[in-house]
């Protein structure tokens, strides 16, 4: 029987992806994610990542791959017990990855010490503080006996498109396309189906292959590439899609973490980490703003009032994050995520999502979203607001108590 996965730390931005129906074969999958305790933690902002070997697995090590937007790198465990796990230190500001190579796995994503200090009961810090948090994952290796067909391979440039598997109309199985591009779809039954790339923004499809024909039994390898986009004389920025909120978490496992481990072995780095802020006078700057005021509505021309249509209202309130890739937004995000997921807040990347709020808030500066943003959001009959600089300011602004 295939094992679950529990994420104890969707509270915390972190999110099993995974493209491993149920079906034959060998593959990681993940037995559970956790965020470390105060008492565990004690200030160190680590991934401790431990194998659980298959009885009947061959190998005697495996590696495991860590991925940030700058770079990765490979380590490596033993199946011996002690170094069978092993630990690998975040760095400041970085959202990191994890999975293990060797065969198809499942992936850890959101992984950053970039939350929150967590408080004691009587007021005092934690072991857990701004960039000192820490996360523990259990893969298992998983090894089954070939019952029905199975379809794996790569796909080239399709990092975070959705790759789906339709049969008669039917999808049997879907799910984001990781940064390796490795996929794998198990306990297919026989007949006749197909693979196809979504734009999980548009819904368009982008790339669909033949008809892959299924007998019950045999195993398909199959590559897809996904043309680039070619250049455009005046590119206009396309805003990503709305990430969904995770769930708030159950309660956290609070066992004592493993007893201490050696360090797992790291392979040639892609690349230096970046160095870690040990206090806040380390921090960037981040620009002071002035106190937030709700934008002038902007007066439009007579015939813009004339030709308009006002967008129907579905949304009471949208806060409007700055480009994911912005310094800011990559500074603020990780710090908020955990309460507005937690207060069902409706936040994004998207203006024209916005268009839908009787209200938007804007955490960015002019520079970043422009004014035009501001204007046209108006035009459509919704108040805006703007907040950026401070942490305090910005939660103020979007009704976050301090």
């Amino acid at each position: 029987m295939e094992p679950s996965s529990v994420n104890l730390a969707s509270h915390y931005g972190v999110a099993i992806d995974s493209m491993l129906p149920q079906g034959a074969g060998r593959y990681w999958k993940v037995r559970q994610v956790r965020h470390l305790s105060p008492e565990e933690n004690q200030g160190r902002h680590h991934i401790f990542v431990q194998a659980h070997f298959h009885p009947d697995s061959t190998s005697d090590e495996v590696l495991f791959l860590v991925e940030w937007e700058d770079g990765s790198q490979e380590y490596k465990l033993r199946r011996s017990r002690r170094e069978s796990i092993g630990h690998v230190a975040m760095f400041t500001w970085q959202v990191c990855n994890v999975q293990m190579l060797g065969a198809p796995s499942e992936v850890v994503s959101g992984l950053t010490a970039n939350h929150p200090d967590e408080l004691l009961e009587d007021g005092t810090r934690s072991g857990n503080t701004l960039f000192h948090h820490s996360f523990q994952i259990e893969f298992e290796e998983v090894i089954e006996e070939t019952e029905e067909s199975i379809i794996h391979g790569l796909v080239s440039n399709g990092v975070g498109l959705t790759l789906r598997l339709v049969a008669d109309n039917e999808i049997l199985g879907e799910g984001t396309i990781p940064r390796s591009g490795s996929y794998r779809f198990k306990s297919i039954p026989a007949g006749d189906c197909i693979l196809q790339v979504i734009d999980p923004d548009s819904g368009d499809l982008v790339v669909e292959s033949q008809v892959i024909e299924l007998d019950g039994s045999n195993e398909i390898e199959l590559d897809l590439n996904v043309p680039e986009a070619p250049a455009a004389s005046e590119p206009v920025p396309a805003a990503p899609a709305t990430e969904s909120p995770e769930s708030p978490a159950p309660a956290l496992d609070n066992s004592l973490p493993p007893a201490p481990v050696p360090s797992a072995e790291p392979l040639t780095p892609a690349m230096p980490p970046a160095p870690v802020a040990s206090s806040s006078a380390d921090l960037p700057s981040v620009p002071a703003a002035p106190p937030v005021q709700p934008v002038a509505p902007a007066q439009p021309a007579a015939p813009l009032q004339a030709a308009g249509v006002l967008s129907v209202k579905t949304i009471d309130h949208y806060i409007l994050f700055g480009p994911r890739e912005h310094f800011a937004t990559k500074v603020y995000l990780p710090l908020l995520v955990g309460e507005l997921t937690a207060t069902g807040a409706t936040f994004g990347f998207s203006a024209d999502e916005a268009v839908h709020a009787r209200r938007v808030t804007i955490l960015a500066s002019p520079d970043v979203v422009g004014p035009e943003v501001d204007q046209n959001l108006q035009l459509q009959g919704t108040v805006v607001q703007r907040a950026y600089g401070d942490l305090a300011t910005i939660r103020a602004a979007i009704g976050l108590t301090t």
